[in-house]
């Protein structure tokens, strides 16, 4: 009965107790409207951290594939040059290379002691 009776003289002080549009008491209308902004904001911060950066760049429509040299294998047999004939029509394939003609090679390798010259390459 005291409770009862604190809770009637606490509201005597505080706005008017009830909504006239939905008859509740508008202290719990906003203290549920508190708890729920609460939780919901409880929620997102929870979540923000979790997130992955995906970024997608659709500026550019079309790749000019980038002329790539492959040169022969050295071995023995011909085995080497199949090999590189392979490589070269899958990096083709791919779209993303453009395999340079071996004869517009400026050097031909023969020897793998020997480092190539880069810099007649650019």
């Amino acid at each position: 009965m005291l409770t009862q009776l604190a809770v009637r003289q606490g509201r005597r002080l505080q706005k008017p107790t009830h909504d006239k549009n939905k008859g509740a008491p508008m202290v719990e209308q906003h203290s549920l409207l508190q708890r729920f902004l609460a939780l919901t904001v409880a929620l997102l911060l929870s979540v923000l951290p979790a997130r992955a950066l995906v970024e997608i760049d659709i500026n550019r429509g079309t790749v000019e594939p980038l002329p790539l040299a492959v040169t022969d294998f050295i071995s023995n047999d011909d085995i080497g040059v199949r090999i590189s004939q392979v490589v070269t029509e899958n990096l083709r394939r791919s779209g993303i290379f453009a395999p340079i003609d071996r004869s517009a090679f400026i050097e031909q390798i023969t020897n793998t002691d020997v480092a190539p010259r880069f810099e007649d390459w650019r």
